[in-house]
């Protein structure tokens, strides 16, 4: 397992992370504080979808005059008080710095670090995270994502969705233990988003291919549009395309070609659909880079790593190798959408598909 000097040296490292976080955000707070009280900002409450976008906060800052904002952001800021703060911070971060690059002399050769050096939007500071929290034997503790007692000491993705709390379900409840580790469950989101955001070549491309495959499944389709029913067969589809009469015509995938829609059999609308799809893609995509973090961990301090069903490997180094899976992937995913369009197509039951669906992590 992971040597106990060095998570204490991860351990260290987090709180002085910590530190330098929560005087950012104290000195925001006060920021948003003065805006607030000079009347130039006010408060509006975040919907579920919006939060993922604001680190998860329950309500944002909007500034309802620029100029004046600024000029009394421009006073604090010159403010003694504030100045003390920003010296703080300063002193701070180069103490987080300096810890950084004596912790990277010791950590540089591992598996894992040079992993997060290979995928953009990740890096140095995103493995001593790792180093630190994902606990391999805490891990092989856990019974699996779906609450079967598994005492193999094996571990599972299963079993890393539990211990990370992306397993269905999972939430913190007032007055209730979490069950799973916090301090990973919060840090996961801002993971996978940096990876996003840095566009790595083959962790960002998982998402999209994700992304889109949601985006066209016929069953979250038919959550955010309207199913009609074709003539000939009466094929079922769902489709996002504006339906005004029974003249419309729409894109059959069974008879793979344009029809009238003899019938419209639902038409709804879901609020935040496109952010609900991409949500979902994130969070997909977010498991698979975990998963790979893990087994590295895992197989380095020689535990047992069961692969999933449909496995898809950590990111190779040549770029070549990086494209053949991600080939594989996107067929996969094509292949797999087109049995989900057949059976939409025979039922228009979204259900039937969620309830025949075959997990992705199953053995």
């Amino acid at each position: 397992m992971t040597d106990r000097k060095i998570r204490t040296i991860g351990q260290v490292y987090l709180q002085c992370q910590r530190s330098r976080v929560a005087c950012d955000l104290e000195m925001q707070k006060l920021a948003e504080q003065e805006l607030l009280k000079r009347g130039v900002a006010v408060k509006e409450i975040l919907t579920e979808e919006e939060r993922a976008e604001h680190a998860y906060r329950k309500t944002k800052i909007v500034i309802t005059d620029e100029i004046l904002a600024q000029k009394y952001l421009k006073e604090l800021k010159e403010s003694k008080e504030y100045q003390v703060l920003e010296q703080h911070k300063a002193v701070l971060k180069s103490e987080e710095s300096r810890f950084l690059a004596a912790a990277e002399e010791i950590f540089s050769d591992s598996k894992i670090w040079k992993f997060c050096e290979n995928v953009r939007g990740l890096g140095s500071v995103a493995a001593m995270t790792f180093f630190t929290v994902l606990d391999t034997e805490a891990i092989m503790r856990q019974n699996d994502s779906r609450g079967f007692n598994d005492t193999r000491k094996v571990i599972t993705a299963g079993k890393v969705w539990k211990y990370l709390g992306l397993a269905p379900g999972q939430r913190l409840e007032s007055g209730k233990l979490g069950g799973f580790n916090t301090i990973m469950k919060g840090r996961t989101w801002m993971i996978s988003r940096n990876v996003i955001m840095a566009n790595d070549p083959y962790y960002a491309e998982i998402y999209r291919i994700e992304k889109e495959f949601y985006r066209n499944r016929p069953d979250l389709i038919a959550e955010n549009g309207y199913v009609v029913r074709c003539p000939g067969d009466g094929h079922y589809i769902a489709t996002q395309q504006t339906i005004k009469g029974k003249d419309d015509e729409v894109y059959c995938p069974i008879c793979r070609e344009q029809v009238k829609a003899v019938e419209v059999v639902s038409h709804k609308k879901k609020p935040g659909w496109k952010k609900w799809i991409d949500a979902m893609a994130s969070r997909w995509m977010r498991k698979i880079l975990l998963s790979h973090v893990t087994e590295i961990i895992a197989t380095s301090e020689g535990c047992e790593f069961s692969k999933h069903a449909n496995y898809v490997p950590p990111k190779p180094l040549l770029p070549g190798e990086q494209e053949l899976i991600l080939e594989r992937f996107r067929n996969e995913r094509l292949a797999l959408l087109d049995k989900y369009i057949r059976q939409f197509a025979e039922t228009g039951n979204a259900q039937t598909i969620r309830e025949n669906m075959q997990s992705y992590w199953s053995k």
